[in-house]
């Protein structure tokens, strides 16, 4: 009996770029993205971390979080503009400001989880709005 000639399996890419041109669904990049990158390229800066530092309304730097917010969302497209972010670049400040409270989010930086927040550990509020260990 004849052996069957098999086809040769075809090259794999040979970088990066080359694997990902052949992706088969390009994931789009969206302004969360560029806002997380930015704010992990900006987050040792002191006068960008400072704004993240207060969780009660009268700590604020600017007179309530919607300002604090408005500032470092336009210390963010600032910084996208002058670092070639295309989406962030061109974004308002309000969808700047909405992506910023997502990512902060996803690090556990939110206002909200900061405030129940007890010696490290977060606590429950009751319903008589007491904390709960």
């Amino acid at each position: 009996m004849a052996e069957q000639a098999r086809v040769p399996a075809p090259p794999l890419p040979k970088t990066v770029v080359d694997l990902i041109n052949q992706r088969k669904s390009m994931r789009t990049r969206t302004l969360n993205d560029d806002v997380e990158e930015i704010h992990l390229r900006m987050w040792e800066q002191p006068d960008y971390r400072r704004y993240f530092a207060p969780i009660w309304r009268e700590e604020t730097i600017e007179g309530s979080f919607i300002d604090d917010d408005a500032c470092v969302a336009q210390m963010v497209r600032k910084y996208a503009g002058e670092n070639s972010f295309p989406i962030a670049s061109h974004a308002n400040l309000a969808s700047i400001r909405h992506s910023l409270l997502v990512v902060a989010r996803r690090y556990g930086l939110s206002r909200k989880e900061r405030q129940q927040m007890v010696g490290g550990q977060v606590v429950e509020r009751g319903d008589d709005d007491e904390f709960v260990a």
